[in-house]
């Protein structure tokens, strides 16, 4: 997986996997109008810069301090988001017809 993929965060955040790492939206800077994405672990220096709306990564640091996701992980992230806004949009469904609705998506 090496093209950016967006997903949500659990609390609806938008988040980008890149090469099996997650990054959060920092901020979009002035000068060039790019978007600058950090490493979603704390204290890890990583960070991509990408120009909307072609997605090309301009400048990036990729020297992560720690291991990546794996494909699973990701997987199960969007899953249980998706369930969850489903969930959440209607409430009266029965909790296994959420689930099969989401993993039949």
């Amino acid at each position: 997986m090496s093209e950016i993929q967006f997903i949500t965060s659990e609390r609806g955040r938008s988040l980008i996997v890149y090469k099996l790492f997650k990054y959060y939206f920092e901020r979009t800077l002035i000068v060039t109008g790019e978007k600058k994405w950090r490493c979603c672990i704390k204290k890890c220096p990583a960070y991509i810069k990408i120009l909307e709306p072609s997605n090309l990564i301009t400048s990036s640091n990729e020297n992560h301090n720690h291991e990546s996701c794996s494909e699973q992980m990701i997987q199960h992230q969007q899953l249980s988001t998706s369930v969850k806004r489903k969930a959440t949009d209607n409430p009266h469904d029965k909790p296994s017809k959420v689930l099969i609705q989401c993993l039949n998506n």
